[in-house]
């Protein structure tokens, strides 16, 4: 369960990234 949470709190982290890393391309 503890896990589970981790890996979500993780993929959350990379989409925040991706996002960021897409907006600075874009600009």
């Amino acid at each position: 369960s503890a896990d589970l949470g981790k890996v979500e709190l993780t993929m959350n982290e990379i989409i925040t990234t991706e996002d960021v890393i897409f907006k600075i391309f874009k600009n």
